[in-house]
């Protein structure tokens, strides 16, 4: 599974989010992006190689400055999490429309049985198609 990995905090949270992924199986392939710049272009490469996409909102404003280039992910799955519980910060994080959403103030274990799940679907699909593909 290919990963890209919005963590504009390299302490605090974005160490316990990349600590958390490191432990889990599902997360072969990890791009990781401590700016808006550098993740804007990675947004306008193709990602179609791109499984999943996790944004980590450290602040209010990381939120707003997602919000600004969400038409560069919006074909793309993605987990969210968010600087604080306010109805502002959670109505924005609806307008990404992600796959989950969780909180910067959490364990990240969420997101982790997520990753879990998505890795197994991801494999079984693949399966499947093959099976599928083949001409009785």
């Amino acid at each position: 599974m290919k990963l890209l990995l919005y963590l504009p905090t390299e302490s605090g949270p974005g160490a316990r989010l990349q600590q958390v992924l490191a432990q889990i199986e599902a997360a072969h392939t990890l791009e990781i992006f401590r700016t808006l710049k550098t993740l804007s272009c990675r947004l306008r490469q193709p990602h179609y190689d791109c499984d999943l996409a996790i944004f980590l909102a450290a602040t209010p404003r990381d939120l707003l400055d997602l919000c600004a280039v969400s038409h560069l992910f919006q074909d793309l799955r993605t987990i969210l999490i968010l600087p604080d519980r306010s109805d502002d910060s959670i109505t924005r994080a609806h307008a990404l429309y992600p796959r989950v959403i969780s909180y910067i103030d959490g364990d990240f274990m969420e997101i982790a049985a997520v990753l879990e799940r998505l890795s197994h679907e991801t494999e079984n699909i693949g399966w499947r198609r093959g099976a599928m593909a083949v001409p009785r």
